[in-house]
């Protein structure tokens, strides 16, 4: 059983500028120094119960905005989620989902980690 998702968009690069990328996209980042950022979904998407919410909606705004975000020199790019699960772990993407991920042509990284609310509880 899925407990959480983590989704985020790493960005990095030597010329990066954060800041241009806020400015000309009106994102609010998070993490960020002068050469690298994470672009996370709402808060209210990340603590949905539709653990796959938050990745859709970072799909679709990154994807609206991949050429934005290389043009303020991100040139390190990745997709990356984290799920806590108890029990067994199974994720399925719909086909449409794993074809815009595939546009965005970054690396999609995927980490599980088992039974997260006992580490938090102890």
């Amino acid at each position: 059983m899925t407990i959480r998702m983590d989704v985020s968009f790493v960005m990095r690069g030597d010329n990066f500028s954060p800041a241009l990328l806020e400015m000309k996209t009106g994102w609010i980042l998070s993490r960020k120094d002068f050469k690298s950022a994470i672009f996370c979904p709402p808060t209210s998407l990340s603590n949905s119960d539709d653990g796959e919410a938050g990745l859709k909606w970072i799909v679709e705004k990154v994807g609206e905005g991949i050429s934005i975000i290389k043009q303020c020199g991100a040139e390190d790019n990745y997709l990356d989620i984290a799920v806590y699960f108890k029990g067994q772990c199974n994720m399925a993407f719909e086909p449409d989902l794993l074809r815009k991920i595939s546009e965005l042509k970054v690396p999609f990284l995927i980490s599980c980690y088992e039974d997260y609310e006992d580490d938090v509880l102890n």
